[in-house]
């Protein structure tokens, strides 16, 4: 869709049938109703004329951020070292030791869990009073 140079998207720029394919297709998991209005609001630094294309890079760029921060992986590897450490409580004797703490870390938790066994298991010390 060509039109005159412009830094803003014309007000009659709306998705066509051909946009959502071409986003299903190319960006997907990517809300385009949403980057579209945000697409539409926006004001270039630079005068454009071609608004599909336009469009389509702004989509190729909100793809991109979706999968650049979304710590997928590091929040598995979490849940893993923390379900590890969980099963450290029946090994070292504390099975009725408590659930972690919602941002609890596994290194927290297993310091608080090394803590309770010691405390469980060490024999009291009984001093004598020598006169």
């Amino acid at each position: 869709m060509k039109s005159p140079k412009s830094k803003t998207v014309p007000e009659d720029f709306k998705l066509e049938i051909g946009h959502r394919v071409w986003a299903s297709q190319n960006v997907p998991g990517v809300d385009i109703e949403f980057e579209t209005g945000a697409f539409k609001d926006h004001e270039f630094a630079h005068a454009r004329s071609n608004w599909t294309a336009t469009w389509r890079n702004w989509m190729r760029e909100a793809y991109r951020r979706r999968t650049r921060y979304q710590p997928v992986q590091k929040v598995a590897q979490a849940d893993i070292e923390m379900e590890t450490v969980k099963g450290l409580r029946v090994k070292w004797g504390v099975p009725e030791f408590r659930e972690p703490y919602e941002n609890e870390t596994p290194s927290q938790y297993r310091l608080a869990l090394d803590s309770a066994r010691v405390q469980k298991f060490e024999r009291p010390r009984v001093f004598k009073v020598v006169r």
